[in-house]
């Protein structure tokens, strides 16, 4: 790794490309950039590295946490970690080292691991998995107060 992480930005569909420096570093656990979000020219969110809440509060609001990056990523907490919707789209693995409270949707693309620390996931919404979820003694629980949806071609591996 470097000592920064840096956004390239192209206005024109990869014509012509612009350079921003961040002020995040790049090279151990926990740096580097794997997720860009804007909610305008203004404001943005960037994340890297795994996810490792090691007992801060993190508000999910309404929103959808993804992990996308291209190799394994971890997601960490003391206890549990409370997501509102999470998407599981890496081209590696995502590995739960924590409990996961989910208060809307998990969709699954790639591979979710549960075995690490034989997570368990309380799930609130639907569950969507076309690609790999591995629970080992982890255990699944639908605790919404409506019907929930389970769709896809894949249950547990």
């Amino acid at each position: 790794g470097g000592k920064s992480a840096r956004v390239f930005h192209s206005p024109d569909m990869g014509k012509t490309w612009k350079v921003y420096e961040t002020p995040i570093v790049q090279g151990d656990q926990m740096t580097g950039i794997y997720s860009v979000d804007f909610h305008d020219a203004k404001n943005g969110i960037i994340f890297g590295g795994d996810w490792n809440n090691t007992g801060g509060n993190f508000d999910q609001r309404d929103g959808t946490v993804t992990f996308d990056g291209t190799t394994d990523q971890t997601i960490a907490h003391a206890t549990t970690e409370t997501f509102e919707n999470l998407t599981i789209a890496n081209t590696g693995t995502v590995f739960m080292a924590a409990n996961l409270d989910l208060e809307g949707n998990l969709t699954i693309s790639s591979t979710l691991d549960a075995t690490v620390a034989n997570s368990n996931i309380n799930l609130e919404g639907n569950w969507s998995n076309t690609g790999t979820f591995v629970a080992r003694n982890g255990a699944v629980t639908f605790d919404g107060s409506a019907a929930q949806t389970i769709a896809g071609d894949k249950w547990l591996k």
